[in-house]
């Protein structure tokens, strides 16, 4: 009838992880219809020219544009420990998460970061975002950092999602 499976150090982290966005970076979620026929013609005539790029690639790439056109997008709010701020980046980062298949057999999510994105091109994007879905998890730095997260005690993992939490220089460095 169901199958029961231990619940490893990586979901439990990416249980906070999801929890905490959920609870502290009020997600938005809004429903839109676009017409992109003129967005997928234009990729693939790129593509017809030789540039490696895809749709995924080409919404961060807009979304880093529209973010520097407004930059009061690029603010995040933070639940300190003496009250609630707001911290404005600098640069703008953006990120998403690939799903891979560990050797274990167990599913991982992985952060994919772009640094920097509104000055990158829409096929180094695009690079970035196969190199996560295709190398070796092994050479991908979130994997090995997500493997330390097996040598921790239980305990730390909500620790690590406090800090994220409350400290906007904690944050910058780690995620988008």
């Amino acid at each position: 009838m169901y199958t029961i499976r231990p619940f490893d150090k990586s979901r439990e982290y990416t249980y906070h992880f999801l929890r905490r966005m959920k609870q502290f970076n009020c997600p938005i979620t809004c429903n839109c219809e676009f017409d992109i026929t003129d967005t997928l013609q234009s990729i693939e005539t790129l593509r017809d020219q030789g540039q490696k790029i895809g749709l995924v690639a080409y919404i961060a790439k807009a979304t880093a544009k529209t973010m520097e056109a407004h930059p009061r997008l690029n603010e995040r709010l933070f639940h300190g420990l003496f009250g609630k701020h707001i911290a404005t980046y600098d640069d703008i980062s953006c990120g998403m998460l690939a799903e891979r298949q560990a050797p274990e057999g167990n599913f991982v999510l992985l952060p994919i970061i772009i640094k920097n994105a509104p000055n990158a091109s829409i096929e180094d994007i695009h690079a970035t975002i196969k190199n996560y879905k295709t190398l070796p998890l092994e050479k991908l730095e979130p994997y090995q950092q997500l493997m330390k997260l097996k040598n921790l005690p239980r305990w730390a993992v909500p620790l690590i999602q406090f800090f994220f939490r409350i400290h906007p220089r904690y944050t910058a460095g780690k995620v988008s």
